[in-house]
């Protein structure tokens, strides 16, 4: 924030007022632009996901996938309130940002704002989504990492169970593997194309939340109209660890 008043010679309150601004438009949209897919769009994200899980020997991926989930760390300066609470277990200040995409890498399900230290289950049981699964899930369902539990809607892969590990399940982790992937490109879009996402030098967190939440806005607004992004800004770019829990997700028992 001092820094963009040092370069246009303004006050920190009036960088303060355009920022709120600039938020307006995106944040007023949000409900239009993140939404849950309809059946129509429903069932061509089926045939886009199940397309991506083609690999040698295997003719097609897991079936009725409707999006996949993940989360990532959004850094932010040290709060002045509940210091520990942000304070993540790769040692630094974050929020997390929870979202599903569709095939296309457009969010259909944002959630920010949950304290860094915070666990995985825990963000995914407050949030919105876990609240509407009766009427967001009918015949499909959503690909997440082992980091997240198995339930009606939300495949995991397999974990690592030495004893009983068969190779049938290094094959379909492998597939689950390839259709989860988009998750993590779109993060990689929003923080190469955000670079603010990097880190938000805010000292409110209710501000760090709406920069989050607009950023997500307008990537979905860039996907939808095509913009071009080059997929060197992505590999530039810090994109953050996507996991708040570390979790062996190897395809082979150790």
């Amino acid at each position: 924030m001092n820094a963009i008043a040092d370069k246009f010679g303004v006050s920190e309150s009036t960088v303060h007022v355009a920022i709120r601004r600039v938020l307006y438009f995106p944040l007023s949209i949000s409900e239009r632009e993140i939404r849950w897919p309809n059946d129509e769009d429903a069932a061509l994200n089926k045939r886009a996901f199940r397309a991506l899980g083609r690999c040698d020997g295997v003719e097609a991926g897991l079936p009725d996938v409707i999006g996949d989930i993940d989360r990532c760390h959004v850094r932010i300066t040290r709060p002045t309130e509940c210091e520990g609470d942000y304070y993540n277990r790769q040692t630094f200040h974050s929020i997390i940002l929870q979202a599903v995409c569709d095939a296309d890498m457009v969010f259909t399900d944002a959630f920010v704002g949950f304290p860094g230290r915070a666990h995985d289950a825990r963000v995914l049981e407050e949030s919105f989504l876990f609240e509407e699964t009766a009427l967001r899930f009918g015949g499909g369902y959503l690909l997440g990492d082992a980091a997240y539990p198995l339930l009606l809607w939300l495949l995991p892969p397999y974990r690592h169970v030495t004893s009983s590990w068969q190779p049938w399940m290094s094959k379909f982790n492998h597939v689950h593997s390839r259709q989860r992937f988009v998750v993590e490109t779109a993060f990689g879009l929003l923080k190469g194309r955000f670079r603010r996402v990097d880190k938000i030098d805010v000292n409110s967190i209710p501000q760090a939340v709406e920069i989050v939440m607009a950023a997500c806005v307008l990537h979905n607004l860039a996907r939808r109209h095509a913009d071009i992004f080059e997929d060197s800004d992505i590999a530039n770019s810090d994109l953050g660890i996507f996991s708040s829990e570390p979790v062996d997700v190897d395809h082979k028992p150790t």
